[in-house]
Parts: C-alpha cells; sequence; structure tokens
C-alpha cells in the first residue's frame, strides 16, 4: 500500500517579513510626520500675512479718503469713517498702529495683540516673532512701512 502524503504548503507573513514591514512604515513616519507637525504655526503665519494685506489695504483706503479731500500732505488730519470710526492721518495714512487697527475695525483683543507699533498674533508661540510692524510715513510723499516678522518654530508663530 501506498500512503499518500499531503503537502501542507504554509501561507501568510514570517516574523522577520513583519518586522521589515513595521521598520519600513516606522522610517516612513519618522520623516514625513515633522512636515505635518506644525500645521498651527503654518496658519498662523498664513493669518498674519492676511493681517498685513489687510494693513495695507485698509491704508490705500484712508490715504485715497485724505486725498479725495485734498489731504494727502497734511501732517495732522482727522476723518469719520462710514461707521463712525474717527482715524488720525498723517500724510494721508494712518498717524500710528492704533489708528490702523481703529481703521481696520477688527477686535485685536481675540486673536491679536496691538502693542507699540506691532499688531502680533496672540496665540502665537512667541508674538514677538509673529508680528506686523508698522511706521507711518515720515513727510508728504512718503510710503508708510510694514515690517512683517514670521520666524518659524518655537521662536515665532
Amino acid at each position: 500500500m501506498q500512503s499518500q502524503r499531503k503537502s501542507k504548503t504554509m501561507t501568510g507573513f514570517t516574523l522577520i517579513e513583519l518586522i521589515v514591514v513595521i521598520l519600513i512604515l516606522a522610517i516612513l513616519g519618522a520623516i514625513a510626520l515633522p512636515r505635518f507637525m506644525d500645521t498651527a504655526g503654518d496658519a498662523r503665519t498664513a493669518v498674519m500675512k492676511a493681517v498685513e494685506g489687510a494693513m495695507r489695504g485698509a491704508n490705500n483706503m484712508l490715504y485715497a479718503k485724505a486725498a479725495a479731500s485734498g489731504n494727502e500732505n497734511t501732517a495732522n488730519y482727522t476723518i469719520t469713517l462710514p461707521s463712525g470710526v474717527t482715524v488720525q492721518l498723517k500724510y494721508g495714512s494712518a498717524a500710528s498702529t492704533a489708528e490702523l487697527v481703529k481703521a481696520m475695525e477688527f477686535s485685536p483683543a481675540e486673536d491679536f495683540l496691538q502693542q507699540g507699533t506691532a499688531v502680533r498674533h496672540a496665540k502665537a508661540n512667541n508674538p514677538a516673532g509673529c508680528q506686523v510692524v508698522y511706521v507711518p510715513p515720515t513727510g508728504p510723499g512718503l510710503s508708510p512701512t510694514y515690517t512683517p516678522s514670521y520666524a518659524a518654530g518655537p521662536a515665532g508663530c
């Protein structure tokens, strides 16, 4: 009599194969994860860039209003916006950061801090590293300056 032997085929993964796959996934995770870790900082940087654009836009509208009344070269001029807000101008632009924030009509207390010449993101890792500094024009025909500071990581946004 012949004995029949059945050959059993093994299916599945060996322990070595599983360890190699886990190791590859861990390496990929270690490389990719840091890129997605600071998405909140990237968002705050984008917000501050938008705030800078809003500052420029508000000042352009103030200048247009001053120029329409012939006061773009006046060192000290006050205008009243349609909302009733009074803004002090210097050579057609907001006379200070506080005046510019008033003209923008946003509430800096929630997400932003207006400190001295700077508008800062209140929820940044370091608000001083996530800011836009505004300096009004110093004479007729000169433009105001906007100096952004968007440091990455713990030192900034």
